[in-house]
């Protein structure tokens, strides 16, 4: 499965870097403390390299895991990766998601292209290297655009804060072998697969909602 994975997913990611900056990570053995200034010795460099950026696609689907899950979500987002950090990691940037809440709030309808668009600032509890298992929590601004109603206004549109929280498990702890090709190939220095719970607050002059999502699905970090 991890071969499959492997095969799926690099060429993939290939399309998603800069032809330079692809290059630039294949010219850098990470085997080799003199070819990175900042080596940590004893430590392999694609375990310790630090992120740059990332972009990450999460899901979430009605009734799943629970019925509390009150709609389908499907989010696409990439963030700036702020550095100088020493304790955990924040990270900053926009997101995108199409949305349908499982019941309408007073005045919309359902729709599959409900749209939702915002900005997030992101941490991650780091307090070790190659940590399998990462604690993330989020607050976003988002801006949403429901279908309404009423014929006189097509969408019913506003904006409000929603908070996550959850866990990142590392791929590159499971498969080490397939993380150092990665790094490499892509200068990928992390993925991770995500489990999510967010607390989305819909409210405007007509109606107010806050709708629970259970969101899972990757991240990708890089140089």
């Amino acid at each position: 499965m991890i071969h499959s994975l492997r095969v799926l997913l690099i060429p993939m990611l290939l399309a998603l870097v800069p032809f330079s900056d692809r290059a630039l990570a294949e010219e850098v053995d990470p085997d080799y403390i003199i070819d990175r200034a900042d080596y940590i010795t004893g430590e392999p460099w694609y375990q310790t390299a630090k992120s740059a950026w990332s972009i990450g696609i999460r899901a979430g689907l009605d009734d799943f895991p629970s019925s509390s899950a009150q709609g389908d979500l499907f989010q696409l987002s990439t963030d700036w990766i702020i550095p100088w950090q020493s304790i955990g990691v924040f990270s900053v940037g926009p997101q995108f998601a199409v949305l349908n809440l499982r019941s309408p709030v007073v005045g919309t309808v359902s729709d599959p292209l409900n749209l939702m668009l915002g900005a997030t600032l992101r941490y991650q509890l780091k307090i070790m290297k190659n940590q399998p298992l990462v604690p993330t929590v989020a607050l976003s601004w988002d801006y949403y655009r429901l279908k309404s109603a009423f014929p006189v206004a097509p969408y019913a549109t506003g904006s409000g804060i929603s908070f996550s929280a959850g866990l990142l498990l590392s791929l590159g702890w499971i498969d080490r072998e397939t993380a150092k090709e990665a790094f490499q190939t892509l200068g990928m220095t992390r993925a991770y697969l995500s489990a999510e719970l967010q607390s989305t607050s819909f409210n405007n002059t007509v109606f107010n909602r806050e709708a629970l999502f259970y969101l899972f699905g990757i991240r990708f970090e890089f140089e």
